[in-house]
């Protein structure tokens, strides 16, 4: 999967894990563009319900951890 941003970065991603008893799927970036090999990024999907999800998106700079820098949730409107 690719992920394009505004800012010129595109994202490649592998799936990590797709945990069907959870509905939930991480996908680990596999390159950035435009960016040091050295950062990573998180995409975590994550089916709530029918009708709603949570995404969650997290970046790990050189040598750091894992930090949230986005966390949304999605609902459908009726």
């Amino acid at each position: 999967m690719s992920e394009f941003h505004l800012e010129g970065f595109v994202i490649h991603y592998l799936l990590e894990s797709d945990t069907l008893e959870c509905a939930k799927y991480i996908f680990v970036s596999e390159s950035i563009e435009n960016k040091s090999p050295s950062w990573r990024t998180r995409t975590a999907l994550e089916i709530l319900s029918q009708d709603n999800f949570l995404e969650t998106f997290k970046l790990a700079g050189p040598g750091k951890e894992w930090a949230c820098h986005i966390r949304i949730e999605f609902q459908r409107l009726k």
